[in-house]
């Protein structure tokens, strides 16, 4: 289970957000949408443990994921924007190669099934199998943001 408890975040001398308390149990997925400008990337990269936040804390599994640090970043997948995905390539694919990277052996099964789950709530009309060249924005979220929500449990 993935938590934010009290999250702030800010952009130089810019509050983005505050007190964000979010929960995201396995199998589940959350949108993030807003302005442009009002810190969905900032407030993404810091689920992944990539940006610090001003207050608060995000917490795997019950612990913080600064203190887990390798053990945490090993649970997840994050391509931020269209960094690495390939136009040519499904949805599943990319995510397959990006966590093969990441040292994840799933099957396209699984990459297929996750992506359908994460693309569902925001688009009926993406298909997995048709490569992402062209499609629509809800579609490339889908591949930009993907959680690998296993049952790690922190040593």
């Amino acid at each position: 289970m993935l938590q934010t408890v009290a999250l702030r975040g800010s952009r130089g001398q810019r509050q983005l957000f505050s007190d964000i308390n979010v929960t995201i149990k396995p199998g589940t997925l959350l949108a993030v949408a807003g302005e442009n400008g009002s810190g969905k990337t900032s407030f993404l990269r810091m689920l992944c443990g990539l940006l610090s936040p001003d207050e608060g804390a995000v917490l795997w599994q019950g612990k913080d994921i600064r203190q887990l640090k390798e053990l945490y970043c090993a649970q997840l997948i994050y391509i931020g924007h269209l960094n690495g995905i390939k136009d040519d390539l499904t949805p599943a694919e990319n995510m397959k190669i990006a966590a093969g990277l990441a040292g994840d052996d799933s099957s396209s099964e699984s990459y297929e099934r996750r992506w359908r789950r994460s693309v569902s709530a925001t688009d009926s009309h993406s298909s997995h199998e048709s490569p992402i060249t062209g499609a629509k924005a809800p579609c490339r979220a889908g591949t930009s943001v993907a959680f690998h929500t296993s049952t790690m449990v922190p040593g």
